[in-house]
């Protein structure tokens, strides 16, 4: 668990990662949350998340219909591309919330995608900062950390 203290428009606040954790969990789709805010160095928190494969597949009626199975190149572009767009708006409604609940303007937050599939679901590397590291370094860490773990 990571605790920071982060100025609000009034103040300043601490702020935990178990409690972010909590929150990212409560969205809809969200299977899993693990949180890896201990590996991602100061100033930044981190997270392992799942979306599960009936949410995305709830979104995704329309074009999942028009997939091929097993998914060839065209069907994978396209889940990979929604997902994409799925995990943009995770992120979006981690600001607003984050936003509305402690009164934060300076958040920043990335994702690097490391599952795309039907059966299980999307995998993904989020990391949040608020001020203090910007989000192409928030990428950056989330694509290195998915690159270990890929390695390993």
């Amino acid at each position: 668990m990571r605790k920071m203290t982060i100025r609000s428009q009034d103040s300043y606040i601490e702020i935990n990662s178990e409690d972010i954790k909590n929150i990212i969990e409560t969205f809809d789709g969200v299977s899993e949350v693990r949180n890896i805010s201990d590996s991602t160095g100061k100033n930044i928190m981190g997270f392992n998340v799942i979306l599960s494969n009936d949410y995305i597949e709830d979104l995704l009626k329309n074009q999942i219909e028009d997939i091929d199975y097993p998914l060839d190149e065209e069907g994978e572009t396209i889940l990979f591309e929604q997902s994409e767009y799925i995990s943009d708006a995770l992120i979006d409604n981690i600001r607003e919330f984050l936003e509305r609940r402690y009164n934060i303007d300076d958040f920043h937050g990335a994702y690097d995608i490391y599952k795309v599939s039907l059966e299980e679901g999307i995998g993904l590397t989020l990391t949040l900062s608020f001020g203090q590291v910007k989000n192409e370094r928030c990428y950056k860490l989330a694509s290195s950390i998915n690159d270990r773990n890929i390695q390993s």
